[in-house]
């Protein structure tokens, strides 16, 4: 048993000639090693006529190892030894990191555990992680330029993770799209939709806004009024009359 103590395992019936000396081989039982050494083990002798030769093997149970490993360093942390078959939880206080990551916890033949019964080989356990995450935003970027219409979904992403630079989707009167920044005022990191980017930050949990940079509509319609006066009475010039109206387009 897991307390050190021996238990019947199996019992097999076998025939063989009277008084005739034998000698039992020993199984391969997983997770047990026949102990040769031990005194109440009968593995040889004659067998008896009347049918009531016993003979007996013990096994004592193994112990494997169980190793933390950290593939970001590539080191194996720490070891423990573990008894075959015994419920084997999770040290806590087995710390490792990653930078830029979350440590997420221990695997086991790529499945995440917190404990397991032990098999009969050693095991390891491998520290598995995720990026830091984080959310990337668009602002219009309005300033006194006007109101924008439209709208932008915000991307969550994580380290080392790629992501696509968003389409504009804003609309703003009097002005044409340029590109993004990761400043109001255009001084930052420049970005055009389309561009595949990541790591914006290594910060967990960070919010990124990319503000939409305008540059002047070079089509905007504007009016140009002419105005006539069309007659003097008694030394006043009466109101003027528009003559004609056009629309330009320009800056």
């Amino acid at each position: 048993g897991l307390d050190g103590t021996f238990e019947l395992y199996k019992t097999s019936t076998h025939y063989g000639e009277s008084d005739k000396q034998i000698k039992v081989i020993s199984d391969n039982i997983p997770g047990f090693t026949f102990d040769e050494k031990n005194e109440n083990s009968i593995i040889s002798g004659a067998i008896k006529a009347d049918g009531t030769s016993v003979f007996k093997l013990y096994y004592t149970r193994n112990t494997y190892t169980v190793t933390y490993y950290n593939p970001a360093t590539g080191e194996n942390v720490t070891k423990a030894d573990v008894l075959f078959g015994s419920t084997y939880k999770i040290d806590d206080t087995v710390k490792v990191s990653k930078e830029h990551y979350k440590f997420t916890g221990w695997s086991l033949d790529n499945r995440y555990v917190e404990q397991f019964e032990m098999p009969a080989k050693n095991v390891v356990l491998k520290a598995e992680f995720r990026g830091n995450k984080y959310l990337v935003q668009y602002d219009a970027n309005e300033d006194s330029k006007g109101t924008a219409q439209g709208s932008m979904s915000t991307v969550s992403t994580e380290y080392d993770l790629e992501i696509e630079i968003g389409i504009n989707q804003f609309v703003l009167q009097g002005y044409v799209f340029d590109s993004w920044n990761s400043k109001a005022d255009g001084t930052g990191d420049k970005y055009l939709p389309g561009m595949v980017v990541k790591n914006l930050t290594n910060t967990d949990g960070d919010v990124i806004t990319l503000y939409a940079i305008w540059k002047p509509a070079t089509d905007t319609e504007y009016k140009v009024n002419v105005y006539q006066v069309m007659s003097v009475k008694d030394g006043i010039y009466e109101a003027p009359t528009l003559m004609y109206s056009k629309n330009k387009n320009g800056t």
